[in-house]
């Protein structure tokens, strides 16, 4: 059997199984299984497979067809340019949350007066103290740190210590250094908690959070691949999905320096709960809500005010 007899019929059991991208897949599968790159992909059709081969690229497509997500076979994924490493003990990072990523990165380029680096701070680069709340694989703060302009230790933190043990992972592999020392790029340390907790006694310039969101009634709707394989932990957000944020917005303050900048991820009926959530605490300049590319409620972020004697 070819290559290309291969990826046909494994694209055709995939179909058949409901998976919706079932070509592209099928062909993503090949080229994971054989070491193939996807631009010379098309140079292999012809290629005569082996038993081995064959067998192993059916059992592939077979995890694939009960809905395994394709990142977790593969065991990797894609976000802001970065590979990072995933499996079942982690959400799988959503190119909707590149948004946060990038508007937190937006704001440290501000100049001085708006930049959550802090006015004591910035002139002497001291590093940016980032909290990437409910980290998970450790995408958003990761990404924030190896991307930013302005040298940044990012401190990850997650109820799931199995979590905690990807991001250490994918840290590593994108060179950090543990224990804030010196890395190639920067350094990352890993806290295990509920929500805030881990922060205890410190305070940030950056708090980022993507939260469990998503209403407990809704949960039994979801696509199979989220459902049946993502974890529980980090999809379920209460009745109305907004528990983490009432958990976690009131005590900001205690873990927020003056003009710092926290940021939520939320879901498209969410902004305007979680905005009222922040102008409640009375310490913050008016909450933002920002619209993703397909025109929804994304992200909430609001900052710090300083003292009145700082203006």
């Amino acid at each position: 059997m070819t290559a290309r007899e291969l990826i046909n019929r494994g694209a055709q059991e995939l179909a058949e199984q409901g998976v919706a991208d079932a070509e592209t897949d099928s062909r993503l599968l090949f080229c994971h299984l054989t070491g193939v790159s996807r631009s010379r992909l098309f140079m292999e059709y012809q290629r005569k497979m082996t038993d081995a081969e064959i067998a192993a690229y059916k059992a592939l497509i077979r995890r694939r067809g009960t809905g395994e997500p394709l990142q977790y076979i593969t065991g990797e994924t894609e976000f802001m340019g970065l590979r990072f490493r995933v499996d079942s003990r982690v959400l799988i990072p959503r190119p909707e949350t590149e948004l946060l990523v990038e508007k937190a990165l937006e704001l440290l380029k501000k100049p001085t007066t708006e930049n959550p680096a802090a006015k004591d701070r910035q002139p002497a680069r001291e590093p940016v103290r980032v909290l990437d709340c409910c980290c998970g694989s450790g995408a958003i703060g990761l990404s924030v740190a190896a991307l930013a302009e302005v040298p940044v230790r990012v401190s990850c933190s997650d109820i799931s210590l199995e979590a905690l043990n990807v991001a250490r992972r994918n840290a590593e592999e994108l060179g950090f250094s543990g224990s804030f020392g010196e890395g190639r790029r920067g350094s990352a340390e890993f806290l295990c908690g509920s929500f805030l907790e881990p922060a205890a006694g410190r305070q940030f310039d950056m708090i980022l959070c993507n939260p469990p969101y998503i209403q407990d009634g809704v949960i039994p709707g979801l696509q199979r691949e989220v459902r049946e394989h993502e974890p529980l932990l980090a999809l379920a957000g209460g009745e109305d999905g907004l528990d983490p944020y009432r958990e976690m917005i009131p005590r900001l303050t205690e873990h927020l320096t003056d003009g710092g900048v926290a940021m939520f991820e939320i879901g498209h009926d969410q902004g305007e709960a979680v905005a009222n959530m922040f102008a409640e605490t009375g310490e913050f300049e008016p909450a933002q809500v920002m619209r993703d590319l397909a025109g929804r409620n994304r992200i909430v972020w609001a900052r710090r005010r300083y003292p009145q004697s700082a203006v």
